[in-house]
């Protein structure tokens, strides 16, 4: 069930990334380049921040 739960926000997430990207591609593409590289940077931060702890 965690696996069918994980694919599935997996492909929501691509899914909305690439409509969110073509959509800002209508107003410039260094705004959707911009735009992206901000998520991503976001997602590192998160993915860093709220990780797994070693005991």
């Amino acid at each position: 069930m965690g696996s069918g739960a994980n694919n599935t926000a997996r492909y929501i997430g691509s899914s909305a990334g690439v409509a969110l990207t073509l959509a800002l591609l209508t107003t410039g593409p260094d705004t959707a380049l911009l735009v992206s590289a901000a998520l991503a940077l976001t997602g590192a931060a998160l993915t860093l921040a709220l990780g797994r702890k070693r005991p």
